[in-house]
Formats: structure tokens, C-alpha cells, sequence
């Protein structure tokens, strides 16, 4: 049987939500690769089509327009196995079937993702789960990316098509006034204050709580694990530093310290231009998304402009 070949809006909004209707080509890939099961568990979270198979291993099918997701995934596991402390997934199997849609096969990693147990942490509890995740960045950025398989986009072509783009996407995403008449001139000066000479490290941008994995021991939950890396690339280390940041720390003055401790800032502080690039580089990001990524409530009544928006979400760098 063939997959259809839905458009982006059919897939995301309609087709992927109904696994009785792409199942059989999980089915077909575990008779591909000799894999015997007796349950098949749907995912209807995520962006392509996903499937547990007896809680062993995870079956991902992308469409032929998330074929770049597939090639960096695929890659990344391949490289990164047996190299970090810490679990990602092992890499079973990897194809491309005839209607143009291609998969992997991975193992299930033990945990649930952080988005499950965050609400439930101590503030403690939370800032030790920062510093951990700044650890494991900090170890995936110190892997020799030379030996990375080329990956698209690198990240002078990145920040191209990111300057091309950015101001229409937040246009269309609704942004104050303010932002949109700021932010062509503030992101043109963070830019100037990258390095020229990036040396390039290996950059998943999912250090999320959906990519998290925790679990709990001694009443406290610990990270345990990380997944989804069909969005990693090359380029400068400070773009992975958005995700947690945005999503986790949110403007609180002890998880950002131990986010950036656990990574191996001893004073950012002393970077005046740190903050000023992060913001630029969140304009920037190629899933760039304030109202949806910064863990503020109600943060559009509390800021007028760039700086002010600087100091909210970052007010100790």
C-alpha cells in the first residue's frame, strides 16, 4: 500500500491525526526489518507520523516535505551513539519507501517528557533540572562536529534565509506594534555582535521540555534523556541556549544562573553583549515564536520595546 502525499496543512491538521489511516505502513516496516510485535501504539503529538511498537522501539514515517528532518535525524543518532553520559536513542534502522516517504526505526527510551512533570517540581527541584540540561548541551557541544555529516542548512546559509524571512513571519504572527518597528534595526545590531569565526558545534535547538526526558528518583525528577533531532544543524553554541531559556528559565533569575552554570558560564554577566544576541538569535530562530515559546504570562503588557523585552526574559545576563 502507498502513503498519500497531502499537502503540509492536510498532513498536520487532518491525516496525521488518524492513525487508522497510515498504520499499516508501521506495520510495514517492522515486517521490513524482521521486528515482531504484538501492539502498535499510535503518537498523535509530534510532527510527522509516529508509533511505539510493544513499548521497545519507536517507528518515525516523514513526508516527502520533512524529508530534511529524516536526513538530519537519521545522521545525528549515527553520530552521537556511544559518545554522550547521558541516553538518546539507538538507531535500529533507517529507509526510504516506494511513495517517497521515508522512516527510522529507534529504541524507546525509559521517562516522560519534562512538559509532564515541570508543573509539579519545586523551585529546587526545577533549578537542578536546568543545570543538568546546561551539562548535556554543553557535552553535545563538545563533540568534534568535523566529524558530523554535512547537515543543511550551515549556518551562514541559516542566518541568510533567517534575515530574509523573520520580519514577515512575526508580522503575520501578530507582534506589537512596537516589536515590529524595533526589530529589523535591533536584530541587524545582534548580528554584528556574532563572532565572524563561528567555530561550529553540533546544534539540536530542541533542548525543550518536549525533547527532555525525566524521571523520578528520590522524589525528585532528573533529566534522563533526549530525543527528536530532525532539526539539528551546525553553527554558533548560543542558539541552543533558546529553547530552555524560553520555555523553562522564563525570566527567573536562579534558573537562568543554573542553566548557564551547568553549561559553563561562571558570569555572564560579564558579556554585555550576550543578551542582546540571545534576543536576536529568538527573533531569529527558525521556529521563532514569542506568544507560544516564552513561559511568561501575559508578558505583552509588561514590555514597550527590545530592551525592555531584553530584561524580561533575561534580567541577570
Amino acid at each position: 500500500m502507498k502513503l498519500p502525499d497531502p499537502d503540509v496543512n492536510e498532513f498536520t491538521h487532518n491525516f496525521r491525526l488518524k492513525p487508522e489511516a497510515w498504520l499499516f505502513a508501521i506495520t510495514e516496516t517492522c515486517i521490513r526489518h524482521h521486528l515482531v510485535f504484538k501492539e502498535l501504539s499510535p503518537f498523535t503529538s509530534g510532527s510527522n507520523l509516529i508509533a511505539a511498537v510493544d513499548n521497545r522501539y519507536v517507528i518515525k514515517i516523514f513526508p516527502p516535505f520533512h524529508r530534511h528532518q529524516w536526513d538530519s535525524e537519521y545522521k545525528v543518532l549515527e553520530f552521537l551513539q556511544d559518545k554522550l553520559s547521558f541516553p538518546v536513542p539507538e538507531l535500529i534502522a533507517y529507509g526510504e519507501r516506494p511513495d517517497l516517504w521515508s522512516y527510522i526505526v529507534i529504541t524507546l527510551l525509559e521517562g516522560i517528557t519534562l512538559d509532564h512533570s515541570w508543573n509539579n517540581c519545586s523551585k529546587q527541584n526545577r533549578s537542578a533540572l536546568l543545570h543538568q540540561v546546561g551539562e548535556m548541551m554543553a557535552e553535545v557541544h563538545a563533540l568534534p562536529s568535523g566529524n558530523l555529516p554535512m547537515l543543511q542548512p550551515d549556518w551562514p546559509n541559516f542566518l541568510e534565509q533567517q534575515l530574509q524571512t523573520f520580519q514577515a513571519r512575526h508580522t503575520k504572527q501578530g507582534m506589537p506594534g512596537w516589536f515590529i518597528e524595533q526589530c529589523t534595526d535591533y536584530v541587524n545590531e545582534s548580528v554584528l555582535l556574532l563572532p565572524t569565526a563561528v567555530k561550529p558545534v553540533l546544534l539540536t535547538g530542541e533542548y525543550t521540555p518536549f525533547n527532555l526526558l525525566s524521571s523520578k528518583t528520590n522524589h525528585l525528577q532528573n533529566i534522563c534523556g533526549m530525543i527528536d533531532f530532525g532539526d539539528a544543524m551546525t553553527g554558533f553554541n548560543e542558539y541552543d541556549l533558546l529553547g530552555p531559556l524560553m520555555f523553562l528559565a522564563a525570566g527567573d533569575e536562579l534558573l537562568i544562573h543554573s542553566l548557564l552554570k551547568g553549561y559553563g558560564y561562571s558570569t555572564p554577566q560579564t558579556d554585555p553583549g550576550l543578551r542582546h544576541r540571545l534576543i536576536g538569535l529568538q527573533v531569529l530562530h527558525r521556529y521563532s515564536d514569542f506568544d507560544a515559546q516564552l513561559n511568561i504570562p501575559d508578558w505583552r503588557s509588561k514590555v514597550k520595546s527590545m530592551k525592555e523585552l531584553e530584561e524580561l526574559i533575561w534580567p541577570i545576563i
